[in-house]
């Protein structure tokens, strides 16, 4: 309020008579009788101000003491909310304890819950096979109904036990083998949306991934390449291959890279690792890799940027290691060599890694038992990859069909010890015989009969370049066509 209106510049209510009597005395000369009338008035008003100054102190002593009264309330509440059972993180089911603990932004998962029966064993849930939004997945296939155990399943090597047995103890049954190790990142779905279950290790439970490795398009652009010909295909491929060396260098020695990056969005990435220097034409002996010597220079960072990188991946390390072990080592060294990697990486905690051993796939010559001997073992591969070839006359060889292609080497995994696991061509095509375009054409047209005869063969990926002999996907009479009607007749996952 104005003091010139109901109270002074002290902020204290004085009265109306008083106040014009103050003000006629100050307006009179001094004076003895003036001098009392004066004081007389002064002692008035600080009677006045006294009143009113206690009357505000007992006004704020009851505020104070009301919000004192009122904090002591709040306390008993909280105090008492706490003791309460189902209300503390404690005492949270599961599900309200991981949706309390995710992230903002969160996964793509289909439930605020821990990995179960139906989903990926995983320790740590704030990792999702894909980071996209539920509504982004393909709208022609339903999404995946989950993420089911793999016959595959196995002990940990080791020196990765520990940190295997902690992640399988929070599993609630998808790696029910005891000892078997922790499932990579795949909670329920692909990057893609599936028709089917699929296992903590992508071994879908029906049809089989068609693959693609190509640089034909775009100034050997991967990421236009594929999609080119899948605009010419009509299909989306389901995996994508391309091979790294082990230099660390920005292009050829680090993955993920920003093409296969955009590719794996609605892809499987396949990468294969090679223990060389492209560009310096050098290759790294198995025995120094077992040994560490790369480790702070190559393997750990690449770790790294798989970990960070988080969704599932397909690796591979030294495909056909079987035809190139002379300028690297010997099948000992390189099956240390392997470990030696696939422990770095547990060490690292990446945890999203699929791990493929991949030969020629020829056993000729009575190669069967170099070939077994570079195998690294049960616990450390997931799936097993070969590279078959209908070369025809271009290498002075004879006719196969796809399912001649292919059969030997599946029947000689069978006999050595490796049936429980999922089969992966990691590279195959033919080249079309000129004189007889229905034979090349009918390669292609027994595809989708002959998987269903080797259920184990999981995975296609299809190698389109020219080499000694063309091995393009449109090479030759009505090639392209036939191809094109066997992916589309092979179920997606």
């Amino acid at each position: 309020m104005g003091c010139d209106e109901t109270g002074d510049e002290t902020g204290g209510a004085v009265p109306s008579a008083s106040r014009r009597a103050r003000r006629a005395a100050e307006a009179k000369p001094a004076g003895p009788a003036h001098g009392r009338a004066r004081r007389s008035v002064h002692a008035h008003v600080r009677r006045g101000l006294d009143d009113r100054a206690r009357i505000r102190l007992k006004g704020l002593l009851a505020l104070v003491m009301i919000g004192a009264m009122s904090s002591s309330m709040v306390v008993l509440r909280d105090a008492a909310a706490q003791a309460s059972p189902g209300t503390s993180p404690a005492a949270r089911g599961p599900a309200e304890a991981w949706a309390a603990d995710a992230p903002a932004g969160g996964s793509s998962l289909t439930a605020s819950a821990p990995a179960s029966a139906t989903s990926a064993p995983h320790a740590t849930p704030t990792r999702s096979a894909s980071k996209r939004p539920a509504a982004t997945a393909p709208r022609e296939r339903k999404p995946a109904s989950g993420v089911t155990a793999s016959a595959s399943s196995r002990a940990p090597s080791p020196s990765s036990s520990a940190s295997s047995s902690s992640a399988s103890s929070s599993s609630s049954g998808a790696s029910s083998a005891a000892g078997s190790r922790a499932a990579p990142g795949v909670r329920g779905s692909l990057p893609f949306a599936t028709n089917c279950a699929v296992s903590p290790i992508l071994v879908p439970s029906c049809g089989a991934y068609w693959g693609i490795y190509s640089r034909r398009f775009g100034n050997h652009d991967v990421a236009t390449s594929v999609t080119t010909w899948e605009s010419i295909l009509g299909r989306r491929f389901d995996i994508v291959l391309m091979y790294y060396d082990s230099s660390n260098r920005l292009g050829p020695g680090r993955f993920p890279d920003r093409q296969m990056t955009q590719l794996s969005q609605d892809r499987i990435p396949l990468y294969d690792w090679e223990t060389r220097d492209y560009v310096a034409g050098t290759y790294l002996r198995w025995a120094d890799v077992a040994a560490g010597k790369y480790d702070a220079s190559v393997v750990i960072p690449q770790a790294q940027r798989l970990k960070a990188y988080g969704k599932p991946v397909l690796l591979g390390i030294d495909h056909e290691m079987d035809i190139s072990y002379p300028k690297h080592g010997s099948p000992a060294e390189y099956r240390a060599m392997y470990r030696h990697i696939h422990d770095v990486f547990a060490a690292q905690g990446v945890d999203n890694v699929v791990w493929v051993w991949d030969v020629t796939g020829w056993l000729g010559s009575n190669r069967g038992d170099l070939v077994k001997s570079f195998y690294p073992g049960n616990d450390l591969v997931d799936w097993v990859g070969y590279d078959p070839y209908n070369s025809g006359k271009c290498n002075g060889g004879g006719w196969k069909t796809f399912e001649q292609t292919i059969s030997t080497f599946y029947r000689w995994t069978e006999t050595n010890g490796l049936a429980s696991k999922p089969l992966l061509l990691q590279e195959y095509g033919l080249t079309p015989d000129p004189a007889n375009a229905a034979a090349s054409q009918q390669w292609y047209r027994d595809i989708p009969s002959v998987l269903k005869r080797y259920p184990r063969l999981k995975a296609l990926v299809r190698w389109d370049s020219d080499t000694g002999c063309t091995l393009r996907i449109d090479a030759g009479e009505g090639m392209l066509d036939a191809f094109k009607q066997a992916g589309l007749a092979i179920p997606r996952p």
